[in-house]
């Protein structure tokens, strides 16, 4: 199938993609998603402004993304948190693991395939769009399958893996 990328693409593809990559990314992910969450997450924000009168259901990823910035930086906090750590420690950890180079790296990988992405325009143009989108995803996995899961995901996925592992 190919992407969204007209405002004159019919209303029809964007509904019967939608329960497609609702699955597609959950299988990918190893996670269960709310499919109206996992939704909001990969639509971006042109994408959303262009067809918000045909549809009355959609909604881009910025707030999803505002909550999995701040759930990514608490848990990689509580991470390396100690009794004798420093502000300055705790940030700097943070910074090394949560920057937008890094999360864009990652985001990138896992959509490699743009289809399972609501997009139009230049909404793939910024240099964090697949930044935001992985922290859109955290907070879609928050509000679909709880904090202990989300947790859990954000240590294997992002955290624990080796930069050398993502691709450049």
């Amino acid at each position: 199938m190919n992407k969204i990328s007209s405002i004159s693409e019919s209303i029809e593809p964007y509904e019967s993609k939608r329960k497609r990559v609702a699955s597609q990314i959950g299988r990918f992910l190893e996670q269960n998603f709310i499919e109206e969450k996992i939704i909001e997450a990969v639509t971006f924000p042109q994408f959303a402004e262009v067809y918000k009168n045909k549809l009355s259901r959609i909604h881009d990823h910025r707030a999803l993304a505002t909550l999995g910035d701040a759930l990514l930086s608490a848990v990689i906090v509580n991470q390396f948190y100690s009794p004798t750590s420093t502000k300055k420690t705790l940030t700097k950890e943070k910074e090394r693991l949560a920057n937008n180079e890094r999360l864009q790296k990652i985001g990138k990988q896992w959509f490699e395939a743009k289809d399972l992405l609501f997009w139009c325009n230049n909404d793939l143009e910024s240099n964090i769009c697949y930044a935001t989108l992985v922290e859109a995803i955290i907070g879609a996995l928050l509000l679909s399958s709880g904090y202990d899961t989300c947790v859990d995901f954000v240590q294997k996925k992002i955290i624990n893996i080796s930069c050398d592992s993502i691709p450049h």
